[in-house]
């Protein structure tokens, strides 16, 4: 285990709000741009919109939020690709969770006020229009948007681009009344998304399921995906499940244990073709962390894990989204609260991996 080298800083964090489940991309032009799920009272409420900010100078400065979606119900794990011609797609979900939360239990009184007249206002045709998971697409670098549209699938970090130019997402999904976990893609860069394959996984009925899948695509043109094995909070358990395709994501191998600690995993092909697994640790000291894979995804060097942060109060944290910048440098982006802020804020850290 060791400590990268790197310079963190707090993207947005504003007192009484709650930010969370970001993504990460670098543009071609090699910005970074991140969204998040924002202006929230808590890990659940009817209030998330997702965000959007900017940064021209390596993650040092931030441009204000801009919000890019605000459906009437709450929404939630964003994530963002740039391709290679520079089209912005953004993925996200919308969640009636806060449904079966009682406001008074965590919020004042003039808190618990907004939240009921929020929830009053959403409609039963507000709930069949946009309960689902969506994407947006943006041509001039995210200052205008396209309608939404259905991705079929929902994953917290979204999809990537393909090296044959499709798109592609792992995620989880409902087909038929049934919840499995699917893949979709895009051929027409985010304009239309079809299910291509529905993986096999073994379900347990002592555990969960899985879910909040990430990919990557190796130098041979296998796709590597790691899952979060949900196991009712036993975060001792909480080890990345991986999944491999040799045909372009229709078929996939059986899924099968890794050796890496945390969740949900969020993997990114270097430019020197490792891969890296970026994972919110949510043991004891909570944080960020991340492994490497100089082997396609074989195997996983976890004996030489490497530290991003370890300084997280508590363990409602993670969701790292990494993205490589045009020197080399890494730029991880993830939510954590501070000592000073119990609400979870928007985190970024800069970073370089020694080779």
């Amino acid at each position: 285990m060791k400590h990268v080298n790197g310079t963190s800083q707090i993207i947005l964090g504003d007192p009484g709000k709650f930010y969370g489940w970001p993504g990460l991309t670098c543009t071609p032009e090699g910005g970074l741009i991140a969204v998040v799920s924002g202006n929230r009272l808590g890990h659940v409420c009817p209030f998330g919109q997702t965000l959007l900010v900017r940064s021209g100078d390596r993650g040092k400065r931030w441009s204000r939020p801009q919000v890019i979606v605000n459906t009437p119900l709450d929404d939630r794990d964003p994530g963002i690709l740039a391709t290679r011609d520079g089209t912005l797609v953004v993925t996200w979900f919308t969640s009636l969770a806060y449904e079966h939360v009682d406001p008074r239990s965590e919020l004042g009184p003039g808190f618990v006020r907004k939240w009921n007249r929020k929830v009053r206002s959403i409609t039963d045709a507000d709930k069949k229009r946009w309960l689902g998971n969506w994407s947006i697409r943006s041509t001039d670098g995210g200052h205008t948007w396209e309608d939404p549209v259905s991705t079929i699938v929902t994953a917290p970090a979204g999809g990537i681009e393909l090296s044959d130019g499709r798109l592609l997402m792992i995620g989880n999904a409902v087909l038929d009344g049934n919840e499995v976990v699917a893949a979709s893609e895009s051929k027409d860069k985010g304009r239309n998304w079809s299910v291509i394959s529905v993986l096999r996984v073994q379900k347990d009925p002592q555990k969960v399921y899985f879910c909040e899948p990430h990919l990557a695509e190796t130098t041979q043109g296998r796709l590597v995906a790691h899952f979060r094995y949900d196991t009712w909070n036993n975060f001792d358990e909480d080890i990345a499940w991986q999944s491999e395709s040799d045909d372009g994501g229709h078929t996939w191998a059986e899924l099968h244990p890794t050796p890496i600690h945390g969740h949900p995993q969020h993997l990114l092909r270097l430019r020197n073709g490792w891969l890296l697994d970026t994972h919110g640790y949510r043991h004891v000291p909570f944080g960020q962390r991340a492994c490497i894979s100089r082997d396609g995804g074989q195997t996983w060097d976890v004996e030489n894990e490497l530290v991003i942060r370890d300084d997280g109060p508590q363990s409602d944290l993670g969701y790292p989204a990494t993205a490589q910048l045009p020197d080399d440098s890494l730029y991880t982006v993830y939510y954590q609260s501070t000592r000073r802020n119990p609400l979870c804020t928007l985190m970024g850290t800069h970073w370089r991996l020694e080779e």
